[in-house]
């Protein structure tokens, strides 16, 4: 199998934003079967950067030499965040900084104060999805870009921890999205990969707004 990485108001962003508590998660099947009818809310006006707490780098689609994977399958990794004020909108497949570039869009809204939210990459247009290849519901799958649909390995629900970071909880599996703590750098290097993980207090899965 395969796998990876609309329109209400700047208000909706804003209160996205808030410390809401936690907004949820429970599941689906595979990536184009099982996909359910959510519809899409809404989607940040302003693309956002996402810095992990723990190695202050940001998430993004990974690239290859100089160029972004624009396909579906592509892995997503932390790199040292690029927010030069003249690159922060660019959607150059060559600007590093545009693969940086997330919209936060909501899916669906649950009960009580549940969100749910798909990350879509401006530059690539694709979402931030578990691999589903072995079922996507083990800790250390992998996390990659996919063609967006409504299925909840693309879906995640935010908990708010404090100091403007939240962690993000995949609306399938119940992990949460890490950066790899495997390598002899423990997850620090540019270039270490995204990957799901059993919920825990770490900085290792919190993440800020940058």
């Amino acid at each position: 199998m395969r796998s990876i990485i609309g329109g209400c108001l700047v208000g909706v962003l804003a209160a996205a934003s808030m410390p809401l508590g936690s907004e949820v998660a429970r599941a689906n099947a595979t990536t184009a079967g099982l996909a359910r009818a959510a519809v899409p809310y809404a989607a940040s006006s302003v693309p956002i950067r996402l810095q992990n707490r723990r190695s202050g780098k940001c998430l993004e689609v990974g690239r290859v030499g100089r160029l972004i994977p624009f396909g579906g399958g592509a892995r997503v990794q932390q790199w040292k965040c690029s927010t030069t004020p003249d690159h922060m909108f660019s959607l150059d497949r060559f600007d590093v900084s545009g693969a940086q570039q997330w919209e936060l869009v909501i899916k669906q809204f649950g009960p009580g104060t549940t969100v749910y939210y798909a990350l879509k990459s401006t530059l690539t247009r694709k979402c931030l999805e578990v691999d589903q290849t072995n079922g996507g519901k083990a800790p250390g799958t992998r996390v990659l870009q996919w063609t967006c649909h409504d299925g909840d390995q693309q879906q995640w629900i935010r908990h708010y921890k404090g100091g403007g970071y939240y962690q993000y909880e995949n609306r399938r599996s119940g992990l949460c999205l890490e950066v790899d703590q495997s390598g002899a750098d423990a997850g620090r290097n540019d270039g270490t990969g995204i990957l799901q993980w059993t919920c825990h207090r770490g900085p290792q899965q919190q993440w800020i707004q940058a």
